[in-house]
């Protein structure tokens, strides 16, 4: 405990000196600090160049003090102290608080007031004038660092040749939060990169037949470039150098913001529509087009369809198909895409001998099979979105007058020609362009059709052309003009006409639930 009181003793001095040195000394503080000099330490510095020595406590500094600093212990602890050690020594803290004075008999009129003071100090113990302005000791002060007090002077016109005084941009502009956001979206537009060219080249519904993975990573994705300012973000995690960084994470991290935009819900309801039954017990199947029956009476050639009349447009008289015109109807269903032929038939009116009659036929086009202006997928994509095949379905009527009149609408493909002074389309023809504005029946092997060929002599169809020429629903006569549909025939449009409609439209068009 004494050795611990001394260093406190000695430390509460040098606090003491220091705290009234303008009171004991008028000397610079170097005076009393001491340095290294012929390898020994020396009491007082020349300048602040020298190395200043400092001890790891004041009572070591302070040897020459070593007889006073006993001299107080000694005091302090031959009598009992009227205040606790930290009272004495305020920034004291090592001794826990402990009292560390004994109470001896006679020490009662000890008059020792704390805190420990330079007044106390010199009242009690004489031999402090040794260490005052006086005495010949160096106060205990060698410890302390002095502060110069010095300052650097500018040349304000020097200083402003070279620095810039003016600063405007020490605090950058605040973006708000959507111009943040209209630059990241910015910023990923440009870091996303040129699109993969997706094509579905078959038609089988995959878009990407053609689509070269490697060869699209290697001249897009930025870890695989070899200049580190090329390339755009990694398109795919597997191809990644660093997880999440590459366009499928992205597409990952947005899903989880999207749930509810994502989510197919599928409602459960009762089906209340009742189930059509069908009135007819069967149906005569043929295998193949071209096959069929032939409608004959038991007497005679005339089978009704080719009477002679009078009419409007038959003033002369003709055969009741053409005088009347006609309507033919048949639940069709196509066993393949490929197969082309006649569904019905009156005679060949497209015979090179002896031409006459009618017929509902239908063909198809395959995409790749080339015509006069390239393939028919690459001039007419639109027909194609479902199959690599299209069937059509049309009816060709000869006139008495050797005119041939057929179904093909004008629509935004081509303009209706007429006919009676072109020709039909044919493969190979300078019409063949216009096969494809024929009705078109969906290719699906599990469907029937119902097919409406009609001939109608009493429509317009030659002054047709100067209202509507690629408009669909106006030469099927449901409009009266260019703009304006009606309710009952128009009178206007082509003479013949091919509508087609599946079972599952026309059974839930009359209100059957689907099979």
């Amino acid at each position: 405990m004494s050795s611990q009181l001394r260093k406190q003793v000695a430390k509460r001095i040098s606090e003491i000196l220091i705290e009234n040195y303008s009171l004991i000394s008028n000397q610079d503080i170097k005076v009393h600090q001491k340095t290294i000099y012929g390898g020994k330490p020396k009491t007082g510095r020349v300048n602040a160049s020298q190395k200043l020595l400092i001890y790891g406590n004041d009572y070591q500094a302070a040897v020459e003090d070593s007889d006073i600093i006993e001299s107080i212990v000694n005091q302090l602890t031959l009598c009992e102290h009227p205040a606790d050690s930290t009272t004495i020594f305020p920034n004291d803290s090592s001794l826990g608080g402990e009292n560390p004075y004994i109470e001896i008999a006679g020490c009662e009129d000890a008059s020792v007031e704390p805190p420990l003071s330079l007044s106390t100090m010199n009242v009690f113990f004489n031999e402090l004038e040794n260490i005052s302005i006086e005495g010949e000791n160096p106060q205990n002060v060698g410890q302390f660092i002095d502060i110069s007090q010095t300052q650097d002077i500018i040349d304000l016109d020097k200083a402003k040749e070279i620095l810039d005084t003016e600063i405007t941009e020490l605090i950058p502009n605040k973006k708000t939060r959507q111009q943040r956001i209209n630059d990241f979206f910015n910023e990923l537009t440009i870091l996303l990169g040129p699109q993969p060219n997706f094509e579905d080249t078959d038609g089988d519904g995959i878009i990407q037949d053609d689509f070269d993975s490697t060869g699209y990573a290697s001249e897009h994705d930025v870890n695989q470039q070899s200049n580190p300012f090329d390339g755009h973000i990694v398109r795919l995690s597997q191809d990644g150098d660093i997880g999440g960084q590459t366009i499928q994470d992205l597409r990952n991290l947005l899903t989880q913001y999207l749930v509810d935009v994502d989510e197919s819900i599928v409602p459960d309801f009762e089906e209340e529509r009742p189930t059509y039954v069908n009135k007819s017990p069967g149906y005569v199947k043929l295998r193949n087009l071209n096959q069929g029956i032939i409608v004959r009476r038991q007497e005679g050639d005339d089978v009704g369809i080719e009477d002679i009349v009078e009419t409007d447009v038959c003033v002369q008289g003709g055969p009741s198909y053409l005088c009347d015109g006609f309507t033919i109807t048949m639940w069709v269903r196509f066993l393949d895409k490929v197969n082309t032929g006649t569904l019905f038939n009156y005679g060949n009116p497209t015979r090179q001998i002896d031409p006459k009659g009618f017929k509902v036929e239908t063909f198809v086009i395959n995409q790749y099979d080339p015509h006069n202006e390239g393939t028919w997928g690459e001039t007419y994509p639109t027909v194609f979105t479902d199959n690599d095949y299209a069937r059509f379905i049309r009816v060709v009527v000869r006139e008495t007058n050797g005119d041939l009149r057929d179904s093909h609408v004008g629509n935004e493909l081509n303009n209706r020609i007429g006919t009676d002074t072109e020709g039909i389309p044919e493969f190979g023809n300078d019409n063949e362009a216009l096969l494809v504005n024929y009705t078109q029946v969906p290719i699906d092997f599990d469907e029937w059709f119902f097919v409406v060929a009609s001939y109608n002599p009493y429509v317009d169809e030659d002054n047709s052309f100067e209202i509507a020429n690629n408009n669909p629903d106006f030469w099927l006569g449901y409009m009266d003009d260019a703009s304006t549909y009606t309710s009952s025939p128009s009178g206007l449009g082509a003479m013949c006409k091919v509508e087609v409609i599946s079972k599952s439209e026309l059974i839930r068009a009359r209100g059957y639930a689907p099979e």
